[in-house]
């Protein structure tokens, strides 16, 4: 949340929603085709849904 400028404290639920971050690594036939430390997984996960 610091790059949206706030504090946890003050961010509104749906910024705390979006910002849930994670390490993300795609795997194919047991070998890492790409890797990303803090990726948006929420975010990745809302468009999925749509």
């Amino acid at each position: 949340m610091p790059r949206r400028g706030l504090t946890p404290q003050e961010a509104p639920l749906a910024v705390l929603l979006l910002d849930i971050e994670a390490e993300l690594s795609i795997w194919e036939q047991g070998r890492a085709v790409w890797s990303g430390e803090q990726f948006p997984v929420a975010e990745l996960a809302y468009h999925l849904a749509l």
